[in-house]
């Protein structure tokens, strides 16, 4: 922040300078957040561009589900802008006091919402907040023009938009109608390179689907998966259903997603070579992460059927494995040696942790692992049945380790 800010903003004062670092520091170290860190923050914003490392601190400050609700030191950038009408959800104060505000209406314009508009929880609210707390915090020390090109860079981080292709052009649209609305006195020149930023950044920020390193994609979906399930993070132990149905809704995600969704282009950022390359390590990361998730949601299903208990809870602790870096090169046919990293655990959870998955993988067919899956409800307990459609080392396999798991 200091050092973004001496370039930015070299006059900014201490006091304020303290008060950004701890909004940031308050909200990125909460005990809630798994995926959406400090950490991720920096690698986000990793660069030798003061404004990049400004958008990668504040693109994700605000996570409603996860932190359930506001961050006690993000509400006050939020006072008379917006409401709660009614838990976890919030919307935009239409007032005379919003419209002539011209940062609050800059934000606005940029994620292209209506004056008193309530926000989706699945369609940017969290973006928003975010951009919308970043550009109030920073309004005092920042020009506008360096404010609006935070804000369209954390809008850019939207992801997995049916018209991601064609994103990149609607922000330049966005981005000049404001230069001209607020005469921000920008170039085309210069409305360009934001637009290059904010796909930079936005690529930046899902790098991991296009990683080298299947493991570390792995990581990041079990991450999110703690995040968007408080059951899971339990001192006393998570539900094994409660755990399946978290698994199974991100299975469902990651086998909805394509590669055209989630990287963008424009212009020569990236340059085409580069893009296709991401693309296609992209679309191989995919397959490979379906076939292991299908792995993972069938073991679970079996522990579920083999403890025959909705109560049946476990600890679901994170296991650190040190030595795997590189394992994860191997991206197709990645699904046996990723789990093999786990072969060896004494409990099913994450991709370090996956004997029953390894043994699946091991010695069924990616069509029976899916015929076996077809007909799990979500909702429902997995029936009893499903322990007589796999081979018999693998229900047998399936009860011991449920037997060591369960706690009583």
């Amino acid at each position: 922040m200091r050092a973004s800010l001496a370039t930015l903003a070299p006059h900014c004062p201490a006091a304020k300078l303290a008060e950004l670092v701890a909004l940031v520091d308050s909200t990125m170290l909460e005990s809630t957040r798994y995926y959406h860190h400090l950490t991720h923050a920096l690698m986000v914003g990793g660069s030798d561009d003061p404004l990049d490392m400004l958008v990668g601190l504040f693109h994700d400050l605000i996570q409603v589900n996860v932190d359930q609700g506001l961050a006690p030191a993000a509400r006050a950038q939020f006072e008379g802008m917006i409401h709660s009408p009614a838990p976890l959800s919030y919307a935009l104060i239409d007032s005379p006091s919003t419209r002539s505000d011209r940062t609050f209406e800059m934000v606005r314009i940029m994620f292209g919402l209506a004056p008193g508009q309530t926000l989706s929880p699945f369609g940017g609210q969290n973006e928003f907040l975010s951009a919308l707390a970043a550009a109030k915090a920073l309004a005092p020390v920042l020009d506008e023009s360096d404010i609006v090109a935070v804000t369209l860079a954390i809008e850019a981080t939207l992801h997995f938009r049916k018209d991601n292709a064609d994103v990149p052009r609607a922000s330049l649209h966005k981005l000049a109608m404001l230069n001209e609305h607020f005469a921000l006195g920008l170039s085309e020149n210069a409305l360009r390179a934001q637009v290059h930023r904010s796909v930079r950044l936005a690529n930046r920020d899902v790098c991991s689907f296009g990683s080298d390193d299947l493991i570390a994609l792995l990581d990041d979906t079990w991450d999110l998966m703690l995040e968007s399930s408080p059951d899971l993070r339990r001192t006393e132990g998570a539900g094994l259903t409660s755990y399946r149905q978290t698994l199974h809704r991100m299975t469902h995600f990651l086998g909805s997603l394509t590669a055209p969704v989630i990287y963008r282009q424009f212009d020569s950022e990236p340059d085409a070579a580069n893009f296709e390359a991401l693309t296609l390590r992209t679309a191989r990361n995919i397959s490979a992460i379906r076939s292991i998730m299908h792995c993972k949601l069938l073991a679970t299903s079996l522990l579920e059927a083999a403890a025959a208990s909705a109560e049946a809870k476990f600890l679901p602790q994170r296991h650190a494995l040190a030595g795997v870096a590189g394992i994860g090169a191997r991206v197709e046919p990645a699904m046996l040696p990723i789990l093999a990293v786990g072969s060896d655990a004494v409990v099913e959870f994450d991709i370090r942790q996956s004997p029953l998955s390894y043994a699946i993988a091991a010695s069924m067919t990616a069509s029976t692992i899916e015929r076996c899956l077809q007909g799990l409800d979500p909702v429902a307990p997995v029936p009893g049945g499903l322990l007589a459609m796999v081979p018999e080392k693998i229900s047998a396999q399936a009860r011991v380790l449920a037997a060591s798991m369960i706690r009583g």
